[in-house]
């Protein structure tokens, strides 16, 4: 019979376990054909759902897996912007401005965390944000229309300008309280 605390070790390993896979699947996805590459693609992307519901329904959240999701978030879906656009399958304007505004949230969060115990939380613009940039990728592997995948761009390009001002509220906002 298993012992309380391993299964306790089990149970806060799962969660970080599908973070790690999300975190790794974008530089593995580079180098699988179809249909393996939408496969990879499409159960990382659902971790991102399962890693933080895992966490909090067996109790087993951390600090450490608040802080690496969202990072095995913007490496997973970052490799793929930047390699499916160095293919000419997604256009350089969203991918850039995303990956500009996580650059500034990486950068604005490590400033906050060192003057305190301040952590910049997820929003929902961003997490919106971050859904229509894995339906992006995924409408790619599985060549949707252009009319689809424009709108989708569209989007991305709105909720990243919208998300850019909300963080930098957040962010400024924090700072006036000093």
């Amino acid at each position: 019979m298993l012992k309380p605390h391993f299964l306790k070790k089990i149970m806060w390993l799962l969660p970080n376990f599908l973070t790690f896979f999300r975190f790794i699947s974008g530089f593995i996805i580079i180098f699988l054909i179809k249909p393996w590459d939408f496969i990879v693609f499409f159960l990382a992307a659902i971790s991102d759902f399962f890693d933080g519901f895992l966490a909090r329904q067996l109790k087993v959240d951390s600090p450490f897996g608040a802080a690496f999701d969202p990072i095995a978030d913007k490496v997973f879906y970052g490799v793929l912007c930047v390699f499916l656009n160095m293919s000419g399958r997604i256009p350089t304007t969203p991918i850039l401005l995303v990956l500009i505004r996580d650059v500034m949230i990486v950068i604005g969060g490590i400033f906050l965390k060192k003057r305190s115990d301040f952590v910049i939380h997820p929003t929902m613009i961003s997490k919106l944000n971050t859904t229509c940039i894995f339906l992006g990728i995924g409408g790619v592997f599985l060549s949707i229309p252009d009319v689809i995948l424009n709108m989708i761009w569209m989007s991305i390009i709105i909720l990243t300008l919208l998300s850019s001002i909300q963080y930098g509220k957040i962010f400024f906002n924090y700072l006036n309280k000093f």
